[in-house]
């Protein structure tokens, strides 16, 4: 929440826990979006169990990806 609202950290554990968190985010939407793709695949092929995903899962996962980069909440303009 501070790193959204762009608050200036007092305390030098806040800033060392939120680098760790921004080197890791990536990687794990990265790996949301493979699984929401393989998802989108495996209901195509109407396996049984699967549950359907549509492309606005992925372009959800993909613009939150922007957002955390730029520290942008939701409704913020990409080119602020």
């Amino acid at each position: 929440m501070a790193y959204l609202i762009r608050l200036e950290f007092l305390d030098e554990s806040f800033k060392e826990d939120l680098e760790k968190i921004l080197r890791m985010a990536p990687y794990h939407i990265d790996m949301m979006i493979s699984t929401a793709i393989q998802m989108a695949m495996a209901s195509q092929a109407k396996q049984p169990g699967v549950k359907a995903i549509n492309v606005k899962v992925i372009k959800t996962l993909i613009e939150f990806s922007q957002n955390i980069m730029q520290g942008l909440w939701d409704k913020d303009s990409p080119y602020w």
